[in-house]
């Protein structure tokens, strides 16, 4: 288990309280600095614990002048920090618990969902790659487009944003996903129109049909890639998982609408379509199994009404796409 260190920096006035709350978690500071009017406390805590303390912080002092939280990353602590009575205060119903807060979710996927110069190139330069594996059939190429695609930040940004109630960041998130998605459609549309005999290569016809094996990949993908976030784990190999999902239905989309060949364009959009949705649903779902949701409980009743309004939209969608796919003829085994 990862540790954190956990600085809180309160008022001399405010010190029993944060003692009084601390000691009914089970957890005790290991050590304590003064200044003049500032008191220090230093925890060093497992990191599912760390969200409870830094809701406690929030809470008793958001209106206490010079109140600071400070959240640090741990190597090594000896001894191992342990719950005082024995038991584990993370363990919360049978939840996990993530290894990082919420407030450094949201900031890393804020990050990630940014619409700038840089997203958009790294769009476009992935989807010049993606183009030329495709139509060469080389897999080893297709892959390595799918390595520089920045698709995993907008998509986790949009999961992230619907289930914590956060319209602002709702609207970012869909404004970039929208935003590199187009621009993958239309370059590749402009590169089917110029390019004389497009082959059909096993590649290309491989994302003009999809499957019960298509939503299952979406939705391993977007599991996967919340479990990686919140466990503070390398995100790059779950990157290209969500980019397996998108990037190459979305360029084959563009190449059939490019070569006049609506009928392919249709399967393939169904496809991109299905991803989506399998990501999101599936990346909603992990964010519940680790807790994560709003501190106060105005926000919490607007995250479940998001929550349960996202999560009906995403299945009706679901339920379209399947009736569509069923009389295109492309359905196989959903």
């Amino acid at each position: 288990m990862s540790l954190r260190m956990v600085e809180v920096a309160l008022p001399a006035e405010h010190e029993r309280t944060l003692k009084n709350a601390v000691d009914r978690l089970g957890i005790s500071s290991t050590w304590r600095e003064e200044s003049e009017d500032l008191v220090l406390h230093h925890f060093v805590l497992e990191a599912p614990l760390v969200q409870r303390l830094v809701d406690i912080a929030q809470t008793l002092f958001e209106h206490a002048p010079g109140t600071r939280v400070t959240v640090l990353p741990v190597e090594l602590a000896l001894p191992a920090p342990t719950p005082e009575g024995g038991k584990l205060a993370f363990e919360d119903n049978g939840r996990t618990g993530a290894g990082i807060t919420r407030e450094a979710l949201r900031k890393q996927l804020r990050q990630g969902a940014r619409l700038d110069a840089d997203y958009m190139a790294m769009v476009a330069l992935s989807t010049v790659v993606a183009v030329i594996g495709l139509v060469t059939n080389n897999v080893a190429v297709v892959v390595g487009a799918m390595v520089i695609a920045p698709f995993l930040g907008p998509n986790l940004a949009l999961a992230f944003a619907t289930t914590m109630g956060n319209r602002e960041m709702l609207a970012e998130a869909a404004k970039s996903l929208g935003a590199g998605l187009g621009l993958v459609v239309l370059g590749a549309a402009v590169l089917g129109w110029a390019w004389p005999d497009l082959p059909d290569t096993a590649e290309i016809a491989a994302r003009t049909v999809f499957g019960l094996d298509a939503l299952i990949l979406a939705i391993a993908s977007g599991g996967s890639a919340v479990v990686a976030l919140t466990g503070a784990a390398p995100m790059t190999l779950v990157g290209v998982m969500v980019a397996v999902a998108l990037l190459p239905p979305a360029t084959v989309l563009g190449l059939k609408l490019g070569a006049g060949d609506l009928f392919s364009a249709q399967g393939a959009a169904m496809l991109l379509l299905i991803n989506i949705i399998g990501l999101n649903l599936s990346a909603k779902a992990v964010f519940a199994w680790k807790g994560i949701s709003p501190r106060r409980w105005d926000e919490k009743s607007a995250a479940r009404r998001s929550r349960a309004l996202t999560v009906g939209l995403w299945l009706l969608a679901l339920v379209l796409v399947a009736i569509v796919a069923q009389r295109h003829g492309d359905l196989s085994g959903l």
